[in-house]
Parts: structure tokens; sequence; C-alpha cells
């Protein structure tokens, strides 16, 4: 916030910095326990097993596909785990033109 109260605009994903797990978490990677710390949450992390359960919630949920352009929703996600920014894995990261879940869609339908 500035001075007068008023909140600042959100950066446009274009405007950010990609920046690492180890940078957003702010550890050393030289320090060995925290190496093992970034090297454990990124290996961790599974794209398509997020993707996977972001459509379940979706559809369990009752929420419009929209919804994951909330970039709210989107930073509570990075802020959990940054890789899912880094790995580029909410569902709107997806090229245009694939379908990651084709069976799961056929289920909706």
């Amino acid at each position: 916030m500035d001075p007068t109260g008023k909140r600042q605009k959100p950066a446009k994903a274009s405007e950010k910095a990609h920046q690492s797990i180890a940078t957003i978490l702010q550890l050393n990677p030289k320090e060995p326990k925290e190496q093992d710390l970034i090297n454990t949450l990124i290996k961790r992390f599974d794209k398509t097993a997020f993707q996977q359960k972001l459509v379940n919630w979706i559809v369990n949920s009752n929420q419009s596909f929209s919804i994951v352009n909330d970039q709210d929703l989107r930073d509570i996600f990075n802020y959990l785990n940054p890789s899912v920014e880094i790995t580029k894995a909410n569902i709107t990261d997806v090229p245009s033109g694939t379908d990651p879940y084709p069976v799961r869609w056929m289920e909706i339908w």
C-alpha cells in the first residue's frame, strides 16, 4: 500500500521476474541442508497430479472453469508451493490446442 492507503495495481504476469524456489523461499542453495530442502520441494511436485486435483475441485464444487484465471487463487497456489508457477502448472498455462485431460473432459460431459 502506498501512504494514501490505496492498493497498488497487481503486477501482470509478464512484468513479474521469474524466480527460483531458492529465491522465493529465501534459501541458500550453497548450504547442504537448504539444497536438500529445495531438491525435495522440486521432486515432490507433480504437475500432472496438481492439474488433475485442480480439475477435480472445479468439477466437484461446481466452479466455473474461469476460476483458474483468478489471480488470488493463483497466488495462493504459488504461496503454498512455488513449483506451481515455476513449472507453469496452472491450467491456463497449458498450451492452447492441447487437452491434458481428454478422459476427464469426456466424463464431465
